[in-house]
């Protein structure tokens, strides 16, 4: 009998860590804690084998690896790493009755640094106060063939093959951003005198003539017509082509990986590089979405994330690189809602986070840690900033007795 109880008792532990069923909120941060204290010893295994080169056995780093790692190179919506030659393929073309087609859509790309200058077609105007560091080419269509896709406009053109996608994902539009679809590139390719390797497409609700007068007289209302429609037939149209494509997909010998629906659940506000804007996790990346557009960075890339509550209703998001050495090794996103907290937690399930009121001076930090390693690891590493929370260290313990 108590071995029937025992093993209801697992089957319930194992269909709440998976989602089957509901948890409370005490039961879900009981679980990340307990996950975040067998991080917190990886980590710091981690730190010494990076800065010092000092190296544990495969037994050893079994024992405090996370279970069943989520994140890995290759996610639910990125492709294979097999990229194929300069010039290997060909783009092959649908007859007319088999291609997908999108229309009424922008290309959204890192502005160039010469207005005019892209190396496959004029750029337009910028979009604003949102659309500051892209450009913006006139609406289009984008064409879905055999092994690649084709964007057509009245200034510009672009071809890019299947499997020069790393990753791909959506957003159903709503009155913060329109529709958008994403795609990731293994390969970066030339726009102006600038690599990007980002390529975003966003549904517009009116004709581009209209957009062109947006400092008119009537910019106002178009502006408030556009955002006030989108969860009509646009979202409609956009999830159509891209349930659509992936069953093209679905059917080839490589079969590609799905897009990726972005949950609006999972977004939130900060100020990033002294302007306002909005992010969203994945199970595997940190998304800006606004303001300074086209930057994914994945959470295999991070090495930890401290969250700071050093204001009433507000945390610091700090996100430190794998490659702390280096000066692009540190992401700030300051003012995030409170009320954000748990979500974020729920997606950095598979990195290292700390909760505390610590405000530091990183990069001062990092520079500190890139000149003096052995310094910063004798001192115990991160453990020095006591940067961990209470319940956490207490589960330390039980580690070390396990």
């Amino acid at each position: 009998m108590e071995a029937v109880r025992t093993s209801k008792l697992n089957m319930l532990t194992r269909l709440k860590f998976y989602g089957k069923i509901d948890e409370s909120e005490d039961e879900k941060e009981e679980r990340r804690i307990a996950k975040q204290a067998q991080l917190g010893v990886w980590l710091k295994m981690k730190v010494e084998e990076r800065l010092l080169g000092v190296e544990y056995s495969d037994t050893d780093e079994e024992e405090t690896k996370p279970p069943k790692q989520r994140l890995k190179n290759v996610t639910p919506f990125e492709f294979g790493k097999r990229r194929p030659v300069i010039g290997q393929l060909k783009l092959r073309m649908e007859t007319k009755d088999r291609v997908i087609i999108l229309t009424d859509v922008m290309i959204i790309l890192p502005k160039a640094e010469e207005e005019g200058q892209g190396d496959e077609g004029k750029g337009g105007e910028g979009q604003g106060e949102e659309g500051r560091g892209r450009e913006t080419i006139a609406a289009g269509t984008l064409e879905t063939h055999a092994n690649g896709f084709i964007y057509k406009a009245s200034n510009f053109r672009k071809h890019f093959y299947f499997h020069d996608i790393k990753k791909s994902f959506f957003r159903l539009g709503d009155k913060k951003l329109p529709p958008l679809l994403h795609f990731q590139l293994h390969v970066p390719f030339m726009k102006g005198r600038e690599n990007t390797k980002d390529i975003e497409f966003h549904l517009v609700e009116c004709p581009v003539r209209q957009k062109r007068h947006k400092r008119s007289y009537h910019a106002g209302k178009i502006e408030e017509q556009k955002q006030t429609s989108w969860d009509g037939g646009h979202n409609e149209r956009l999830k159509n082509f891209v349930d659509r494509v992936y069953a093209r997909w679905s059917s080839l010998h490589h079969s590609p990986c799905l897009f990726y629906e972005l949950e609006k659940k999972y977004e939130f506000g900060g100020v990033f590089c002294s302007k306002a804007s909005t992010f969203v996790l994945t199970s595997y990346d940190l998304i800006v979405l606004l303001k300074k557009p086209f930057s994914v960075f994945p959470l295999t890339d991070v090495h930890f994330v401290n969250l700071a509550r050093l204001r009433y209703g507000k945390i610091d998001m700090t996100v430190i690189f794998q490659d702390y050495g280096k000066e692009d090794s540190l992401l700030e996103i300051n003012s995030v809602p409170l009320k954000a907290l748990a979500s974020i937690k729920d997606r950095l399930n598979d990195v290292k986070y700390y909760v505390n009121t610590k405000k530091l001076h990183w990069k001062a930090v990092l520079k500190d840690i890139a000149d003096f390693p052995k310094k910063f690891v004798e001192k115990g590493g991160w453990d020095y900033f006591e940067l961990e929370d209470s319940k956490t260290l207490a589960y330390y313990c039980k580690f070390a007795e396990g």
